[in-house]
């Protein structure tokens, strides 16, 4: 089934474990969709199962950041397919 456009409110927010371990809130994960229109920062569609990933910079010790540190290396939400397939290869979010 292709990616469609669905608006905002159909993309499920991360568990509270997810966020925490990305240094985030719900607040601030919900400014993170809102500005990117409510889709996939790259592809600009929201995938059926209406998961975003947190797509961030893979630097030493990411994990081990104090939260602020780690909201420095974010890039941005991602579907599966350009998170796993086109960023994973080289792509920047600038450049698809």
């Amino acid at each position: 089934m292709a990616a469609t456009k669905l608006r905002a409110t159909e993309v499920k927010q991360p568990t509270e474990a997810t966020l925490k371990r990305h240094g985030l809130t719900p607040e601030l994960w919900r400014a993170m969709l809102d500005s990117q229109g409510g889709t996939c920062g790259a592809c600009h569609t929201v995938p059926p199962s209406g998961i975003l990933n947190i797509d961030h910079e893979h630097v030493r010790n990411y994990w081990k950041l104090p939260d602020e540190k780690k909201r420095e290396h974010h890039r941005g939400l991602l579907c599966f397919m350009c998170n796993k397939y086109r960023l994973a290869r080289g792509a920047t979010v600038e450049n698809l």
